[in-house]
């Protein structure tokens, strides 16, 4: 199973990661930072799409995922859910039965970062830019672009 996903360490930009397949709701995605590069400022950004990311390519997307909600399908995301994260960060996301996006870090208090249309298929999407180098996933996760490699 493919669960790190790396950045190009000369690129800050295009390190797209998406899950392979909708998530359920109440399906808890855990994912640890692994790896981080301080040349860069900036750090995670996290959304969800009904966009079934096989049907894309990689020059469909922004360098700047920010830029996804001008996209046809339903987009919506959050530029910096992990600002700076360190190596050894755990982050968690799940939808709730009422469309909540719940965000969890290092296991602490849960909160809300968005509201969602989960009547859609969803996927979640992660973006490695900025000081991001690495994530791990736990599970399996549908890598994107030619300067994301994943083991």
């Amino acid at each position: 199973m493919r669960n790190i996903a790396t950045r190009s360490g000369s690129e800050y930009t295009q390190g797209y990661v998406f899950t392979e397949r909708p998530i359920r709701n109440n399906e808890k995605i855990v994912i640890e930072v692994v790896g981080v590069q301080q040349l860069y400022k900036g750090g995670l950004a996290f959304g969800v799409t009904c966009c079934d990311p096989s049907t894309l390519r990689a020059t469909d997307l922004p360098d700047d995922s920010s830029d996804l909600i001008e996209m046809p399908q339903y987009w919506v995301g959050i530029k910096d859910i992990a600002l700076q994260p360190r190596v050894n960060t755990v982050l968690s996301f799940w939808i709730t039965d009422s469309g909540e996006v719940k965000f969890e870090k290092d296991h602490g208090f849960p909160r809300t970062v968005l509201h969602v249309d989960n009547s859609l298929p969803l996927y979640m999407y992660f973006d490695l830019y900025g000081s991001t180098q690495a994530i791990k996933m736990r599970g399996k996760c549908f890598n994107f672009g030619t300067l994301l490699e994943t083991f």
